[in-house]
């Protein structure tokens, strides 16, 4: 599957490892086995996947990795990144994985 999917099979078993563990997946054994939803697709949604990897918080981070600017003297980034990080993390929240399921 890795190879069909074009990504290393280490990454691969890393991504369903973390997926396994934030009860999104659960491994089916046996010879025709695999992975399946531990949950129907329109109750998963892309936050959750995005979270089991890689932690994406509704808390604004400065761009520049200063941890939060200071509100009396805000980087010059400060309002476009507060607001991409607004709307990159309202689409993760609102998007289910049935919404990219055709």
């Amino acid at each position: 599957m890795h190879k069909a999917l074009k990504i290393p099979k280490k990454y691969l078993q890393q991504l369903l490892t973390h997926l396994s563990k934030q009860g999104l997946i659960t491994a089916v054994k046996g010879k025709y086995g695999g992975f399946k939803l531990s949950r129907s697709a329109d109750s998963i949604l892309v936050l959750d996947i995005v979270n089991s990897t890689e932690e994406v918080s509704d808390q604004h981070t400065c761009i520049f990795g200063l941890g939060v600017c200071a509100l009396s003297q805000p980087c010059p980034l400060h309002e476009s990144w507060t607001s991409a990080q607004e709307k990159i993390y309202s689409v993760l929240s609102e998007t289910k994985l049935s919404d990219l399921i055709s």
